[in-house]
């Protein structure tokens, strides 16, 4: 014969005229952390048919009521913990509930914005982010901004968060979308272009001769006046503006359009047929027995020196 003690228990309060006292723990109420009352505070679950009357409750502490212990942590009090969440022990209210956490592998949208993951240690070449993850022990962990790139380095710029005022930025060639490429923009003339009495520019303008790769970026090209172009000043000479000039010309500088182009005149060494055919020669001077024949030779610093007499 099986002899149900509690159900027996039960009855023997029941035939009697006094009341029921609660102060005896059951060992299943105690399972669960809790203790045996008439009423439970409002901090408490009440569960029935757990203490030793029928007007005794098992009264344990409700598992939603959040403790600083666990908010310090960034978590939660519950019963149970979902997959998603590391669970912690002993800091809720009760033995049966525990506290949780987001674990590191959920990256917020807070770290996705950085282009970042949450974890809870970073790479060597990420920078950490604190307070953005789900809870104090996980990091978002981002690309950091100052490794190269060869897709940036290509641009001839570097890789940053933020650029100067006299640069270019270029996106998404860098290693994470809050990183930016900068690039010197075409504003600035390098030492290098202003030796060629350049200006540096996106575009060149119709009389202006390109250079490349004297500027600071691939997208920046050297602006020279085209020493083919021609000026009043030089022409004036009897010359013509030019980056070189040949053996049998004279070189007049700063008479055209940048101090890399010379003006060329031909010098008085060579005597033109008109003067040949008043049986002459050009020169700068002529001798005293010569006359001076003036605008048949190359230039107007040229004269056509003609013997006295003929």
């Amino acid at each position: 014969m099986v002899i149900n003690y509690e159900s027996a228990f039960h009855k023997l309060f029941e035939s009697t005229n006094e009341k029921p006292l609660c102060q005896d723990l059951t060992f299943t109420c105690a399972l669960k952390g809790g203790r045996c009352d008439r009423t439970c505070n409002v901090d408490e679950l009440q569960l029935p048919d757990l203490c030793l009357s029928r007007d005794c409750s098992c009264c344990i502490k409700d598992c939603k009521i959040p403790t600083s212990a666990c908010t310090t942590q960034g978590g939660h009090c519950s019963d149970t913990c979902n997959s998603d969440e590391d669970t912690l022990y002993n800091i809720c209210n009760s033995p049966s509930c525990v506290c949780c956490v987001k674990n590191c592998k959920t990256t917020t949208s807070a770290c996705l914005a950085k282009g970042g993951h949450c974890s809870d240690t970073c790479n060597r070449d990420e920078d950490t982010v604190n307070n953005i993850c789900s809870s104090p022990g996980c990091f978002c962990c981002v690309k950091n901004c100052k490794i190269p790139t060869s897709a940036c380095t290509t641009q001839g710029g570097h890789c940053s968060d933020t650029c100067n005022s006299d640069e270019d930025t270029l996106y998404n060639i860098c290693n994470s979308p809050t990183c930016v490429c900068c690039v010197k923009n075409c504003k600035t003339t390098t030492s290098a272009c202003l030796a060629k009495g350049g200006h540096c520019s996106d575009t060149c303008n119709r009389d202006e001769d390109t250079v490349n790769n004297i500027c600071s970026s691939p997208a920046c090209s050297c602006c020279v006046k085209n020493c083919k172009i021609p000026t009043s000043a030089c022409t004036t000479q009897g010359g013509h503006c030019s980056d070189t000039c040949n053996s049998d010309e004279d070189t007049l500088y700063n008479i055209c359009n940048s101090p890399t182009c010379v003006c060329c005149v031909k010098n008085c060494k060579t005597t033109t047929s008109a003067c040949l055919a008043k049986g002459g020669h050009c020169s700068d001077t002529c001798n005293r027995d010569e006359d001076t024949v003036n605008n048949i030779c190359s230039s107007p610093a040229c004269s056509c020196c003609v013997k006295s007499g003929r």
